[in-house]
């Protein structure tokens, strides 16, 4: 597999990194259920079975991400599973980044009620891996600029505010999902008085 980074403003010139991609061979067909459904729903909408798929990273979320390879094409199942999660948001956000000339992963094929997505791959170049002093200033022009066009371009009609409640939401997933699994000595008293405070 060839690694590539679309012409796009996520990415204003390729950068090399990968992204860990384990193996899922012998695994996918007999195992795991979700994707035993979501291989027949692709084979439904006219796609060759994969021939190859291995996990890629995810995100805080109960999705999960597969890198296919259908006919020696790299295409990047998305596992939404209801109620957890709905990819209708994601449908959104994407039609309102690309409509303000921004680049969104392409949607090949959506199952709305079961949580499946087939959508580009944008390949596994990250800028974080690449960034350092010598070449920050060739890069973050391109960047800021980025944020602008996405801060002033893209329509935010309707979409959910972002206020406290919802950040309080977001910032409670460290404590219960990461301090209380993994640092579960430190206070949560503590950290709930630190942030009130912020």
């Amino acid at each position: 597999y060839t690694l590539k980074t679309p012409s796009s403003a996520f990415h204003p010139e390729a950068l090399s990194g990968r992204i860990p991609c384990m193996d899922l061979s012998g695994k996918t067909n007999t195992q795991d259920s979700r994707l035993r459904q979501a291989f027949n729903w692709l084979e439904q909408q006219g796609y060759a079975r994969p021939t190859d798929s291995c996990s890629v990273a995810g995100d805080a979320s109960f999705r999960r991400y597969f890198r296919l390879w259908i006919n020696s094409e790299a295409k990047i199942l998305m596992d939404a599973p209801p109620p957890a999660e709905d990819v209708r948001p994601f449908l959104d956000v994407a039609d309102r980044l690309r409509s303000a000339g921004l680049h969104a992963p392409e949607i090949f094929a959506a199952d709305l009620q079961n949580g499946f997505l087939l959508i580009e791959d944008l390949g596994d170049d990250l800028y974080r891996d690449q960034l350092n002093a010598q070449n920050a200033d060739d890069h973050f022009p391109a960047m800021f600029s980025l944020l602008k066009d996405m801060a002033m371009k893209v329509d935010t009609d309707q979409l959910p505010a972002f206020d406290t409640p919802k950040l309080q939401s977001d910032m409670n997933l460290f404590p219960e999902w990461y301090l209380g699994h993994h640092r579960k000595h430190t206070d949560r008293e503590q950290f709930d008085s630190v942030w009130t405070l912020f």
